[in-house]
């Protein structure tokens, strides 16, 4: 079905009777008694809105139903539908399918029987701009890069490796050089040696030449999972280096240790960055 005779399917947005009726000011009543007859049954206009989420396709046309009473029950007067995915399990109703455009048509007609505005997001997901029409070309997009450290006052002709691209969409913009600060200098090779806790409930672990690669490489969605060493003990990852160091920026992201996936919801952890100059006190 074309977006546009979808949107033809799509009712006006509900303006029906409430199921909870608001109380309107007695005729003559002024001052402080209209006041708390105003806040005792706030007009529509003046009550909650919230977003409604649809978990990754687990949708069913009882749950719309069921969902809108309880919300109207309370006294939700609107809710913006928007279709989460990350982390959640896939349900069996697929985003713009013919099910997905039914189920969406019947939670606009519950709404407007209810008394709720209903009103949802032009795609699915976090971008307010993704679907199978926009080709990566026109997709949001973002800035990425590598480095690369050479011996100035000379000319130089290296090939620079292309930074990380996603859905294989990549275009240059510039090339800069710039004298390095006298202080910067590169970590890796520094680096006299590198552990990690790399399997749960293991110790830890020296880490190879590729793995270490990952961790000063130039995808910056790359690195090393840590697992914790057993219950209650957190995982760990040591870098030794060869004198002290200056760290600019360290990534860390917490992702559920097990089945399943990381995304909203996902423990948060409690990561701490700690150092020694003798590597016994921390």
């Amino acid at each position: 079905m074309k977006r546009r005779s979808f949107l033809q399917l799509i009712p006006a947005s509900a303006a029906a009777s409430p199921l909870v009726q608001e109380q309107s000011p007695q005729a003559g009543q002024t001052g402080l008694p209209a006041v708390a007859a105003s806040f005792a049954g706030p007009p529509a206009s003046a009550r909650p809105r919230t977003w409604w989420h649809w978990m990754n396709g687990n949708i069913t046309a009882d749950g719309i139903t069921r969902d809108l009473e309880a919300m109207a029950r309370i006294g939700v007067r609107g809710v913006q539908i928007f279709q989460a995915g990350t982390g959640i399990p896939k349900g069996p109703v697929d985003y713009g399918s013919q099910e997905h455009l039914k189920l969406l048509v019947h939670a606009l007609n519950e709404a407007e029987r209810l008394g709720i505005e209903c009103d949802f997001h032009n795609c699915p997901g976090w971008s307010s701009s993704g679907g199978p029409w926009n080709g990566p070309e026109h997709s949001m997009k973002v800035v990425t890069w590598t480095e690369r450290t050479i011996e100035g006052g000379r000319r130089i002709e290296l090939p620079l490796p292309q930074p990380p691209a996603r859905l294989n969409f990549y275009r240059d913009i510039a090339v800069l050089a710039f004298p390095a600060p006298a202080a910067e200098k590169p970590l890796r090779p520094l680096l006299r040696a590198a552990r990690a806790t790399t399997a749960q409930g293991a110790a830890q672990a020296e880490l190879g030449p590729a793995q270490i690669g990952l961790l000063f490489g130039d995808a910056p969605r790359s690195g090393v999972a840590v697992h914790p060493a057993g219950p209650g003990s957190p995982g760990s990852l040591t870098l030794e280096f060869s004198g002290p160091v200056e760290l600019r920026s360290v990534s860390f992201f917490a992702v559920p240790d097990g089945p399943g996936a990381g995304g909203p919801g996902a423990p948060a952890g409690a990561p701490a960055v700690e150092y020694s100059t003798d590597g016994a006190r921390w």
